[in-house]
């Protein structure tokens, strides 16, 4: 029999003495809705994020997160602050060490409760703005960054799958289910859209 063990206390996830199993992340902080949310759409992110603020998790530092996901104190540092992993194995690799429950097809992550998908990303989330609306056969992931570079969105092809580039004042979301993922943002208005009255006049 193998015996899976957990990355930073060592101790079995499953089999043996109740008394002996590990228990860095107890089973009822996965089903946290934000959290499963996060493990639905591979947004490693805001995994740690959820991991680090949970009363029952908030006590595993940088360093234990780090020895559970096989990534550098460094790294999930970075996560924390926002940063995404740029790899699906990666991102698969961290929930698996992480003791996520359910499976991976190595591009996508379902839950034990997923039989059905989920309904599609709500575009009334942010009801003041018009929103775009994006649907895929496979994850989206989402690099959020912080900058003042004037391309305010993309949206591109990569090796890992197609990826929504997005500035951070955007409002924005992801909903993924087994079979695909839909994601939407906020249209914000061009901070040049707006005529003056002075430029608006007809020149002749």
């Amino acid at each position: 029999m193998t015996a899976l063990l957990c990355g930073y206390c060592g101790k079995p996830r499953e089999g043996g003495a109740a008394a002996y199993r590990c228990t860095c992340i107890p089973a009822e902080v996965w089903r946290s809705p934000d959290l499963a949310q996060a493990v639905r759409t591979l947004n490693l992110a805001e995994v740690i994020r959820c991991l680090r603020r949970h009363s029952a998790t908030r006590h595993l530092s940088q360093s234990a997160l780090a020895s559970l996901c096989g990534l550098s104190q460094a790294m999930i540092s970075r996560l924390e602050a926002g940063a995404h992993v740029s790899s699906i194995s990666r991102a698969v690799t961290a929930l698996a060490g992480l003791g996520a429950p359910g499976v991976s097809d190595g591009t996508r992550w379902r839950l034990p409760d997923d039989d059905e998908p989920l309904p599609l990303a709500d575009p009334q989330a942010a009801p003041e703005l018009p929103c775009v609306v994006i649907t895929s056969p496979v994850p989206i992931h989402v690099w959020v960054r912080d900058t003042q570079d004037t391309t305010d969105v993309a949206f591109v092809s990569t090796p890992d799958g197609p990826c929504l580039v997005i500035n951070r004042n955007i409002p924005w979301g992801v909903t993924s289910a087994p079979g695909g993922a839909t994601a939407w943002f906020a249209l914000t208005v061009p901070k040049r859209s707006a005529l003056t009255a002075s430029e608006s006049k007809d020149p002749r």
